[in-house]
């Protein structure tokens, strides 16, 4: 299990009947650098999609019930390209 889909099933529940105003879903990856097309890592393009896409879907969906109980109900999802190492 990965470490987002373990904090998306561990926080919550910590949380439980608390409010959030602001969740921010800041995270990302980058896929193996010099990939061109004959030559891709599909296997490391779905890691590349599942973290970026599916990452934040996840944690908003697990905390979803807490930001229903805020006023403000905001959700932010940025992706910085310094923070998109990959070896």
């Amino acid at each position: 299990m990965s470490a987002t889909c373990r904090a998306s099933h561990v926080l919550p529940s910590r949380l439980r009947d608390r409010s959030i105003d602001v969740l921010i879903n800041s995270a990302g990856i980058m896929g193996k650098s010099g990939q061109r097309i004959g030559d891709m890592d599909y296997d490391s393009w779905a890691e590349v999609l599942d973290v970026n896409t599916m990452g934040p879907m996840r944690v908003t969906e697990a905390f979803i019930d807490n930001l229903r109980r805020s006023e403000r109900k905001l959700i932010v999802t940025d992706y910085k390209r310094d923070g998109l190492t990959r070896g």
